[in-house]
């Protein structure tokens, strides 16, 4: 789909993307759309920028820039083969309520953010659904070994943190301002924590950090 087609035009309700397709930049901005399904590539930027949806379906990874900004969407479906959602794609994104993920706990601590502005949880409210279930009480899996950049920075809906027996790294800001988190219950195998990873926690009254830990970055709490 070339550079613009759709891009204010208001007669169109849905789009869906298949594997194939190509889709070019602001194909759909400031379009009618209310409910996408990407199975396809975005190949180029603010493909979904400037739109009102009430449903975003993402199943495969993005990784061009700007793709749904200023836009909102009541209910992001994230597939768990996902990976990416591109650089500042929800950047000034409002009105989330949920995004589902569709794979487990593991792939979401997996997912590579460049920034805050990737995730879709960062830029609203919304509740993280996995399983099922919204996280709030996190137990990282014993099959995790790093929790990277961003994946819960500015989450309001996470109360506690256990790390899984053998997570060795927590990268950049990871936590950061994830402000209603009470408790973190480390391991014992630790080696690094990331700058601003816990930044903002203010209502974390003891941190019991083990012997394991070698390198603290700058603003790490």
């Amino acid at each position: 789909i070339p550079y613009g087609l759709f891009e204010y035009y208001q007669y169109v309700a849905r789009v869906e993307i298949k594997p194939n397709a190509k889709v070019d930049s602001s194909a759909f901005a400031s379009s009618s759309v209310k409910y996408v399904i990407i199975d396809g590539n975005l190949i180029g930027s603010s493909v979904f920028s400037y739109c009102n949806m009430e449903e975003l379906h993402i199943n495969s990874s993005i990784n061009v820039n700007f793709s749904f900004q200023g836009s909102s969407a009541k209910k992001v479906y994230v597939g768990e083969n996902v990976k990416s959602f591109g650089n500042l794609a929800f950047f000034m994104v409002n009105g989330i309520q949920e995004v589902i993920y569709e794979g487990t706990i593991d792939g979401w601590l997996a997912m590579e953010f460049s920034n805050y502005a990737d995730n879709p949880i960062s830029m609203s409210s919304a509740k993280l659904i996995v399983n099922g279930q919204p996280v709030t009480d996190l137990v990282i899996p014993d099959n995790v070994t790093k929790i990277g950049s961003y994946v819960f920075e500015d989450y309001l809906h996470l109360t506690s943190i256990v790390l899984g027996k053998n997570v060795v790294e927590i990268e950049n800001s990871a936590f950061k301002n994830a402000n209603n988190v009470t408790s973190i219950t480390f391991n014992n195998k630790l080696t690094t924590i990331g700058d601003a990873a816990f930044m903002g926690l203010n209502k974390v009254a003891e941190l019991n950090l083990p012997d394991s830990v070698e390198v603290i970055q700058s603003n790490a709490f």
